[in-house]
């Protein structure tokens, strides 16, 4: 799904770079480049990405199973469903860069609650709410910062 809207606020608009400055510890990370022609390169060089994801790889499907069963005492042939794969869990990068995520979902929390609301008045109820849904049931009472969504990938460039 993609969702353009282009009416945010002025404020909050010009705050995005210098909070993302601030989250990665200064300007020094941001530089032009431009491939090296004169050495045979034709491709940019290398930059890092992080994803800060909840991922939900091995679930099964219960299109066919009663109604009056629990998940976990699903029995299919002589195996029970392996309740751990159900579970969705957080990727690497939030476990290993955990404090810059929390730095970046703290300086833009105002940007991720203004997007929620920006969703929940142009999408149908029933299509938000969908979303809502799957960020609301996140396993250890996680909540999720960039809801009503389990994950964000912001691209970001310098301004002119």
């Amino acid at each position: 799904m993609a969702f353009i809207y282009t009416a945010m606020p002025k404020g909050m608009k010009d705050l995005l770079f210098p909070s993302l400055i601030t989250c990665l510890d200064g300007p020094h990370l941001f530089s032009t480049q431009s491939p090296s022609l004169s050495a045979g390169k034709n491709t940019p060089p290398p930059f890092d990405c992080l994803h800060f994801s909840w991922y939900n790889r091995y679930t099964t499907k219960g299109n066919d199973a009663p109604s009056n069963v629990h998940p976990y005492e699903l029995c299919l042939g002589n195996s029970k469903t392996n309740a751990w794969q159900m579970l969705p869990y957080p990727s690497r990068d939030m476990a290993e860069y955990g404090q810059l995520f929390d730095r970046l979902t703290q300086a833009f929390q105002d940007v991720f609650v203004w997007i929620g609301s920006m969703l929940q008045v142009h999408l149908p109820e029933a299509e938000y709410e969908a979303l809502a849904q799957v960020a609301e049931s996140l396993p250890g009472n996680t909540v999720s910062a960039v809801e009503p969504f389990i994950s964000v990938e912001k691209g970001c460039r310098q301004p002119q």
